[in-house]
């Protein structure tokens, strides 16, 4: 087995146990149900000066192939009742990608 086929299996798995449903829509028109891995924003403070050390957007882990076109910026996700745009996609080079996201 190809280490590609190995990796596929991998986040198969991986979505299957820790994949949340959402809808992924396409600005280019098009949209689909997908299960993908929800990573929430996060805020670290300091203690001592109450300001913000590092901040990171939510983002989800999703594989290429669940999707009917590439991810662009400016296309948006449907989670949980909340509307997200797409405002960076990171790929991996092995069938999946982390989109970065902005809630509106």
């Amino acid at each position: 087995m190809s280490f590609l086929a190995k990796t596929d299996l991998m986040l198969g798995t991986l979505k299957r146990s820790l994949g949340e449903k959402m809808i992924y829509q396409h600005l280019d028109g098009g949209e689909v149900a997908i299960t993908a891995v929800w990573n929430r924003e996060h805020e670290i403070v300091d203690a001592n000066t109450e300001t913000i050390v590092s901040t990171v957007h939510p983002h989800i882990g999703v594989q290429l192939k669940d999707l009917i076109q590439p991810p662009k910026e400016n296309d948006t996700v449907l989670f949980l009742g909340n509307t997200f745009r797409v405002i960076d996609v990171e790929e991996d080079g092995q069938g999946a990608a982390q989109i970065i996201l902005f809630k509106l």
